[in-house]
């Protein structure tokens, strides 16, 4: 044997950047086609794993999954969330979400507690 492996020696191995959510959705959806585990709190997270994995059905799942769901009163979370993972698509819809109802955004509650990298766009993302 040329060497030990990690998780021999470990016990665990650690995936930076990857939540164990995202994760479970990932295996779920690689070996049974089903993602049960998916909603709004891991959507991105599951986009970003499926995206460094090369899944490109399972990020248009996730995508999906949040322009079915998106609503005013979740599209500013999912807005951060997205942009905290690099989920550029999703991070597209949100914007574009609030692009069209942005009267109603502002009004929201969640507008006055969005962090201001959200709002300026900071990381590359610009409101379309």
């Amino acid at each position: 044997m040329a060497g030990s492996l990690p998780e021999n020696t470990a016990g665990a191995i650690d995936i930076p950047d990857v939540t164990p959510d995202a994760f479970t959705n990932m295996l779920s959806f690689m070996y049974t086609d089903t993602l049960d585990g998916l909603h709004m709190d891991n959507v991105c997270q599951t986009w970003s794993c499926a995206d460094k994995d090369d899944l490109p059905l399972l990020m248009e799942i996730c995508c999906d999954f949040v322009k079915a769901r998106l609503n005013v009163d979740n599209c500013l979370t999912v807005l951060e969330n997205g942009m905290d993972c690099h989920a550029d698509e999703i991070v597209q819809h949100c914007l574009e979400f609030v692009d069209r109802s942005a009267d109603v955004v502002v009004q929201s509650t969640a507008f006055a507690v969005v962090g201001q990298a959200t709002m300026v766009g900071e990381g590359g993302m610009r409101c379309p």
